[in-house]
């Protein structure tokens, strides 16, 4: 069977197409992508009464920081979201503190099944936005934890490839907490009483914007 120089040329750039979109270049993020924005829990001083409220605030713009890279990174159109979960430190036993006063300014807020708040970013022109605050009505000594992503579904946003359609090994979003200060770890240290607690560095307390804090009558 004879082949037409037509069909020749035409299998030849399919194959070079082909080729092209398997080896695409990654970019300059690689396999594994480290981001870091800025998510205020709490404040300086971390003694409370009951009704006071625990703030949740973050204003940040849509070229985000990455770990180990000079060059930040932009966002447009990402569904960020955080699950904050408060655990109650002053008993033997690990609880989960919830209460359905919350006060929501900015972005949306939702209470999940396991006593935690799933809250959604607002994004605005130049970035994205959050602020909800947590009515405190029980006295104790709690402690944060917040576990941040996408919004889950089958979409997947353009930051988690590398290269058209080669999805990147790993994508970490750390929350910086200003209020993750050393004393508020060392408080975390003197008041928890829940043994085998995970977090035992500071590093690990600062990455996952952990506040410490006490509530009094």
């Amino acid at each position: 069977m004879k082949i037409s120089k037509t069909s020749l040329c035409l299998l030849a750039a399919l194959f070079l197409t082909t080729l092209a979109s398997c080896a695409c270049e990654e970019d300059e993020f690689g396999d594994v992508l480290e981001m870091e924005i800025p998510v205020d829990i709490g404040r300086r001083e971390n003694i409370y009464q009951v009704g006071d409220t625990l703030w949740v605030v973050a204003d940040f713009p849509k070229f985000v920081k990455v770990v180990g890279n000079q060059n930040d990174i932009e966002l447009v159109d990402h569904k960020f979201f955080s699950s904050l979960y408060i655990s109650l430190i002053s008993e033997s036993q690990l609880r989960t503190y919830t209460t359905s006063q919350v006060i929501v300014e900015r972005g949306s807020v939702e209470i999940n099944q396991l006593g935690g708040y799933d809250y959604l970013f607002e994004e605005t022109e130049f970035g994205y936005a959050v602020r909800f605050g947590i009515v405190l009505v029980a006295p104790g000594d709690y402690s944060t934890t917040s576990i941040s992503g996408e919004e889950q579904g089958t979409y997947r946003h353009p930051t988690y490839y590398s290269c058209k359609n080669n999805l990147r090994k790993n994508v970490f979003i750390n929350r910086i907490n200003r209020f993750s200060t050393m004393d508020n770890f060392n408080d975390f240290l003197a008041w928890d009483q829940v043994a085998g607690d995970f977090v035992q560095t500071y590093e690990g307390y600062l990455l996952g914007g952990k506040f410490t804090f006490r509530v009094v009558e």
